[in-house]
């Protein structure tokens, strides 16, 4: 399992600097395996 940093979800959505290795981790791992605390959530939301 993968616990995923607000700022790692963020670099994906805001389409940043590193967000194609964003891209390529979450296509390598199964949705399944992702995990996201509240906190993060929130934050993002």
């Amino acid at each position: 399992m993968y616990l995923l940093d607000t700022n790692v979800w963020l670099e994906r959505l805001l389409d940043q600097e590193r967000s194609s290795e964003v891209i390529l981790f979450l296509e390598r791992i199964p949705l399944i395996d992702l995990r996201l605390t509240d906190l993060s959530l929130h934050c993002i939301a």
